[in-house]
C-alpha cells in the first residue's frame, strides 16, 4: 500500500470557525454574531456549530459595484 499526500488547503478555501473568521476580518466575535444572525454573511451550520469560507464572506461583505455616472444634482447653483 502506498500512501497518497495530500496538500493542505488554502485558509480562504476551508471552512473556518467563528473565532477564526472574526481573526481573520479583525472583527469581535459579536459583528460575526450580529452579522450571522442578521443574514448579511452565508455560512453553514453543523449541528451547534457555525462554519464559514473567508472567500465568501469577503465577497458578501464587499460594497456592490455601481456605475460611476451619477445623475445631475437637482440643487440650485448659486451664481456669484
Amino acid at each position: 500500500m502506498s500512501a497518497v499526500a495530500v496538500e493542505p488547503t488554502a485558509q480562504s478555501e476551508r471552512d473556518v470557525s467563528r473565532k477564526e473568521l472574526a481573526l481573520a476580518l479583525g472583527v469581535s466575535l459579536d459583528t460575526i454574531h450580529r452579522l450571522t444572525h442578521s443574514g448579511d454573511i452565508p455560512y453553514i451550520r453543523v449541528g451547534r456549530v457555525y462554519r464559514y469560507s473567508i472567500a465568501a464572506v469577503r465577497a458578501a461583505l464587499r460594497p456592490e459595484q455601481r456605475d460611476s455616472w451619477a445623475p445631475p444634482s437637482r440643487k440650485k447653483l448659486r451664481r456669484a
